[in-house]
């Protein structure tokens, strides 16, 4: 996971153009085309505190990415391959229920703090997956540039995409009763796969609303009767970087359905509410220091506990995604988190805090681990390339 990880976190600095170094390049396939045998490859049957979420997301983000700076079409059909091997793990698909007896439309992983197999799918792993896939509708249904054969006309290679340490993926799948053939037929399929995975935490014991003076707010909640050896407690708010990343997903949706169906469909005015209300939740627990932001690990503003670089990075994106939307949060906002990497977080080549207020005070489990275990992770704040260039 490391080697993926910290390629795709170097795709996403170079920008728009294609990459020059074939090097490079040729180091990255070899990283992707090894992960059979590497280890890196994620194993749903050992899924402790969600590594497969967290994997999965990083293979195919990089997936996407690598095929935007090249143009090389194989990236996108090793993404189909792999997409849909993630995919066939989720647990109604396998028949893996929560604790609770529960089979939906998620990746549950063990979150009892002995590893003693208790299974619950937090919404953090949810959008940690159906980021990148909604990221994939996203580039076949909105990013897609246009030139004869567009993206989504673009048949699938079933050599390359049905080809992944051996496992056929592709060949013979539909959507409904129509043959999954083209780029555009699998956008369709798994637009649909992340919907139904998404609103399987919008129910009463996990998505809270209210409006106070008439702002409306949204967060993402832990289920009730945990048993008492979870990592988390009962009916408490998600943290921050959970319900962000869910977020993230449901700015990409918006601006595929408002693309597809128009801004009065129902799917396009439910994502947009969605976003906005979590976009309400995040600015009421940013604590603006008039030149850049920080915030808590909880999402509660009198916590003492700082975010770290790590879990932070999906406040990014979240901010990013919707800002790409135009939704809740303006160019302001985001070369005022740009200013979060370079003013606090970022002191010299040889040190980044761990904290994104400029201090170490985060978890005490972050607190034991290598500093640069986290700043790796700091790879996944370059897209803000965009809004400060000094973060290149």
């Amino acid at each position: 996971m490391r080697v993926v990880t910290l390629i795709g976190a170097v795709l996403l600095t170079l920008g728009t153009t294609r990459v020059s170094s074939q090097t490079f390049i040729d180091y990255y396939d070899n990283a992707i085309d090894n992960m059979c045998t590497s280890g890196y490859l994620p194993n749903y049957t050992n899924d402790w505190a969600g590594g497969f979420s967290n994997r999965g997301s990083y293979i195919l983000s990089s997936l996407i990415e690598a095929y935007k700076k090249t143009g090389n079409i194989k990236y996108l059909n090793e993404f189909v391959s792999y997409s849909r091997r993630v995919i066939d793990r989720r647990n109604d698909n396998i028949g893996s229920a929560e604790w609770d007896g529960s089979i939906r439309p998620v990746w549950s992983g063990d979150f009892s703090n002995n590893s003693s197999n208790f299974f619950y799918a937090q919404c953090y792993q949810t959008g940690q997956i159906n980021y990148p896939l909604a990221d994939f509708v996203h580039l076949i249904k909105v990013w897609d540039p246009a030139g004869p054969p567009t993206l989504k006309h673009y048949p699938i290679n079933p050599a390359i995409a049905d080809d992944w340490c051996g496992t056929t993926t592709i060949s013979g799948k539909v959507n409904g009763a129509n043959p999954i053939v083209t780029f555009g037929d699998y956008a369709d399929w798994l637009l649909t796969q992340v919907y139904s995975s998404l609103k399987s935490h919008h129910n009463p014991s996990e998505w809270v609303t209210y409006s106070i003076f008439s702002l409306d707010y949204g967060y993402y909640k832990h289920k009730g009767g945990l048993p008492s050896n979870s990592v988390f407690s009962s009916n408490t708010s998600s943290p921050t970087n959970h319900y962000t990343i869910m977020g993230a997903c449901w700015a990409k949706l918006y601006d595929i359905y408002d693309e597809v169906h128009g801004a009065a469909h129902a799917l396009t005015i439910e994502a947009k509410d969605i976003v906005e209300r979590l976009g309400n939740t995040l600015k009421a627990e940013l604590h603006d220091t008039g030149v850049d932001y920080w915030w808590t690990y909880p999402n509660d503003v009198s916590s003492s506990i700082i975010d770290d670089i790590s879990h932070g990075a999906n406040t990014v994106k979240f901010m990013m995604s919707a800002n790409s939307a135009g939704l809740s949060f303006s160019n302001a906002n985001l070369e005022k988190i740009a200013l979060t990497l370079t003013e606090s977080v970022y002191l010299n080549p040889d040190h980044l805090w761990k904290g994104v207020d400029g201090t170490d005070n985060v978890a005490s489990w972050l607190l034991g681990s290598s500093r640069w275990s986290l700043a790796r992770q700091v790879g996944q704040w370059a897209p803000l390339t965009e809004y400060d260039p000094h973060i290149y």
